[in-house]
């Protein structure tokens, strides 16, 4: 160990878990991990097995909170103690459900940023704060929408992209107080070299379609279609995170520049 001490939130969540082994296997730091809910189990399952000794090391401490909370719902001493050691703050905790009711989706990826914003604001060690956003708060936008790129006139398809835009739009309006990089990740698909995933979601519709020979009749799509590999986008953010300093004040989006289109994209899965 180093004398770094990083805070992940959502380690338990599928991405998280990548960000968690890249940590592990790649830098000495100390990692805090705060959970909460089901995840908190899963997290703790995969510290278990995965790494049984990291946390009787003091490699790896976990923490139940709750970023909805004010003071995250940690002990007063709790809290102290992880604002005493961080040095820096990864913040992928956030409800991804495409129809959610709008108040759940605030509470967790608006009022959730804010109240890690306060948190850090408190933490005198604090060298950055990587915020996960998505390529999703580009919203209705038509056209390139760069890197540096935020406020376009966009509107939203759902509560979803309005929540997390509401998110990242708190994070730049504090970038003068918290150091911070932006992180905007496309659509993630599974592990480029294993496959895996947790869930069928997004593009896999469209694979199970083809899977099963239903593709008899799809639309023509040149517009460019932005997904990455899990791996791809989790080891971009731990690289510029740790590496990156001319990424502070920025978002980074973690894609292809020239990406392929959705007619290309259908021609390989069907090949596949």
């Amino acid at each position: 160990m180093n004398g770094k001490c990083i805070l992940i939130t959502g380690a338990g969540g599928f991405l998280g878990r990548f960000i968690l082994d890249r940590y592990m296997t790649h830098y000495p730091h100390t990692l805090y991990l705060l959970e909460h809910g089901p995840f908190l189990g899963k997290l703790r399952a995969h510290i278990e097995r995965t790494y049984p000794e990291a946390e009787k090391s003091g490699r790896v401490r976990i923490f139940e909170g709750d970023i909805t909370q004010a003071g995250l719902a940690l002990d007063a001493a709790v809290r102290a103690d992880i604002q005493e050691h961080v040095t820096g703050v990864i913040h992928l905790a956030a409800l991804y459900h495409l129809a959610a009711p709008r108040d759940a989706l605030m509470k967790i990826n608006v009022d959730g940023t804010r109240n890690l914003l306060d948190f850090c604001r408190e933490t005198p060690r604090l060298e950055r704060f990587g915020h996960i956003s998505t390529l999703a708060v580009a919203g209705t936008y038509v056209g390139t929408f760069a890197d540096t790129d935020f406020e376009k006139g966009q509107g939203f398809k759902n509560y979803y992209e309005e929540t997390k835009y509401l998110a990242e739009k708190l994070v730049r309006e504090r970038m003068h107080e918290i150091p911070s990089v932006i992180f905007r990740p496309p659509v993630v698909v599974g592990h480029s070299k294993t496959g895996y995933i947790e869930k069928v979601d997004g593009p896999y519709y469209l694979l199970e379609t083809v899977s099963r020979n239903l593709h008899v009749i799809m639309p023509d799509c040149p517009v460019k279609c932005h997904v990455a590999p899990a791996d791809f986008v989790t080891d971009g953010i731990v690289e510029v995170f740790e590496k990156d300093d001319s990424a502070l004040g920025r978002a980074c989006c973690l894609m292809d520049p020239d990406p392929v289109t959705f007619n290309t994209f259908l021609d390989l899965a069907c090949e596949h």
